[in-house]
């Protein structure tokens, strides 16, 4: 019994004793840095300079005509009202043999109108006279009206009706602007309509706009500039915004006026300058935390880690540059590991 005792203390003295689990490493103390100044990035956005409305024109037919001259060519430099083409229009030849026959009806009826009435006002006419002159007077002036309107619309002055009836019949269609014919589509003797291609453009070195398409709505303190090929700049004045967003991109359309000279249709550049007292910060990536779409740093302060939001502006390939962050305070080089409760 007593041998068996001692080979079982004797095993018991040479088993291993059971592992002990490491205790938890203590956590890494956070490690806060200075943030460094940084140079505000310049903000690019496509662009393209737009003709005012009032610097080009169309020659086209108010009513439907047939082309009988052209009087200018294509590049040609023409005067405002300097005649573009000579066409027929029978709807206004029409108009103007019924305006002069309205006109001699309407004399005499008048006459006769006024005749009746003074002797109605003495009893001695008869009321169904006095009504049918008055119908026929109304029927002359619905005519005299017709005919003026048509006149009207086909570009004639109602007062030379009578000389279009004893000329050639034929109207000028002129330029309405001082300009440049960049298009020319009327041919002797073919006929257009209204609503058709027009028969000539002119085209004017008015004031232009310059149209670009911002990721954001511009600061304050902001400077613009147009690039439309390297090498060349013309600074710009922002003079509107749209008052919405673009939802397919979230852009925001930016109309500026340039102080240079610009051709319409040029495409380029628009370069957003900030504004030189704009502070804006470099500090490492992680110092930046997003959560909810909200961008956060974290701050030193004697009472414990404080979030602080931020503007990011610019992402680089080892830092990220934010607007925001109070100037001499330090910041947590990983902003998530900061905002975790100590185990």
């Amino acid at each position: 019994m007593s041998r068996v005792l001692l080979a079982v203390l004797a095993l018991s003295a040479c088993t291993p004793a059971a592992p002990v689990a490491p205790a938890a490493a203590p956590r890494e103390a956070t490690r806060w840095v200075q943030p460094r100044p940084a140079a505000p990035p310049v903000l690019t956005a496509p662009a393209t300079v737009v003709a005012a409305p009032e610097s080009s024109a169309l020659v086209s037919a108010p009513l439907p005509l047939r082309v009988e001259r052209v009087r200018v060519r294509l590049g040609e430099k023409v005067a405002a009202q300097q005649v573009v083409a000579e066409v027929l229009v029978p709807q206004a030849l029409l108009a103007a043999g019924a305006l002069e026959a309205a006109q001699r009806r309407l004399e005499p009826q008048l006459r006769r109108l006024s005749q009746l009435e003074a002797l109605k006002s003495e009893g001695l006419a008869r009321a169904g006279e006095l009504a049918e002159v008055q119908a026929a007077v109304a029927v002359a002036r619905g005519d005299l009206a017709s005919a003026t309107a048509t006149l009207r619309i086909a570009g004639v002055d109602p007062a030379q009706a009578a000389r279009l009836l004893t000329g050639s019949g034929l109207i000028s269609l002129r330029s309405p602007l001082a300009g440049v014919v960049t298009a020319v589509a009327a041919v002797p003797g073919a006929t257009y309509e209204p609503g058709g291609p027009a028969l000539a453009e002119i085209v004017a070195a008015g004031e232009v706009t310059v149209e670009a398409r911002l990721p954001r709505r511009p600061r304050p303190g902001e400077t613009f500039t147009f690039s439309p090929e390297p090498g060349v700049r013309v600074p710009c004045t922002l003079q509107q915004l749209s008052p919405r967003v673009d939802g397919r991109d979230g852009t925001v359309t930016a109309w500026l006026r340039p102080e240079g000279p610009l051709e319409a249709g040029r495409t380029g550049q628009l370069e957003v300058t900030p504004a030189p007292t704009e502070a804006v910060l470099s500090v490492p990536l992680r110092a930046v935390h997003v959560s909810d779409g909200a961008a956060v740093a974290v701050l030193r302060d004697a009472a414990g880690p404080v979030r602080h939001p931020v503007e990011v502006v610019s992402r680089l390939s080892d830092a990220v540059v934010v607007r925001g962050l109070p100037p001499g305070r330090e910041v947590a080089a990983d902003a998530r590991a900061a905002l975790e409760p100590a185990p």
